[in-house]
C-alpha cells in the first residue's frame, strides 16, 4: 500500500522561515568569547539543578490559580486570622481610644504634698 501522505512530511523549498535568535542568544553573541562560555556554563548548571527538583516544585508556578488558592481550608484560615485581629487588636485599641482619660481619676499634685 502506498502512503498518500508522504508529501506532507517534506518541507517546501519555498519555506525559508528561520526562528529569530532569542534574547539570550543575542546577549551571548555580544559578549566576549570567554565570558560567553562562562555564562553559558552557569546557565546549563542552573537548568540541570532545576531538572533535579521534584516535579511538584517545578510545576508550582503553573499550578497557582484562583481555584487552587481560594479553597475551604485557606478561607477558614483567613477568617480565623481576621477574628484574631478583631479580638486582640482592633477591639482593644478602639476601647482605649474611646476612654475619656480626662475624667478618669484626679491625682493629687506632687508639687504640694498634703502631709506636713
Amino acid at each position: 500500500m502506498i502512503n498518500n501522505y508522504s508529501h506532507l512530511r517534506t518541507r517546501s523549498s519555498r519555506d525559508h522561515f528561520m526562528e529569530p535568535p532569542t534574547i539570550l542568544a543575542r546577549l551571548l553573541a555580544a559578549l566576549p568569547t570567554g565570558l560567553a562560555v562562562i555564562v553559558q556554563r552557569s546557565i546549563q548548571k542552573q537548568s540541570a539543578a532545576l531538572a533535579r527538583l521534584p516535579r511538584t516544585l517545578r510545576n508550582a508556578p503553573r499550578k497557582l490559580s484562583r481555584r487552587s488558592i481560594i479553597n475551604v481550608p485557606n478561607t477558614l484560615i483567613a477568617i480565623w486570622v481576621l477574628v484574631l485581629l478583631w479580638g486582640e487588636r482592633w477591639v482593644f485599641q478602639s476601647s482605649i481610644k474611646a476612654c475619656d482619660w480626662k475624667v478618669w481619676e484626679r491625682w493629687v499634685s506632687l508639687q504640694y504634698p498634703s502631709y506636713p
